[in-house]
């Protein structure tokens, strides 16, 4: 899988935090997208040009933080991430 970023994302920070806690660093790689540029490469990739965007191994991806956060959450089958709706923390 691919994480495309931008560096000064706070929402794509979230993202790096939770590959980084959940050990993924071997599984994920983190990609610095160049947005807001006239045809820029990143735009063949997500065409709406936001970060973060999670390339998926088998084609397709995700783009909100939370959803990303949440997919990469679950990739061990352990999730440790409390969001809301889950009950009493």
């Amino acid at each position: 899988m691919k994480l495309y970023i931008t560096l000064g994302s706070p929402y794509a920070r979230m993202t790096r935090i939770v590959v980084f806690e959940k050990g993924l660093q071997s599984r994920v790689e983190t990609v610095a997208a160049k947005t807001r540029v006239a045809h820029s490469p990143y735009d063949r990739i997500n065409p709406s040009g936001r970060v973060p965007y999670l390339a998926l191994d088998g084609g397709g991806g995700l783009e909100e933080s939370a959803l990303i956060c949440a997919y990469l959450d679950h990739l061990d089958g352990q999730p440790t991430l409390k969001v809301p709706g889950d009950g009493p923390a």
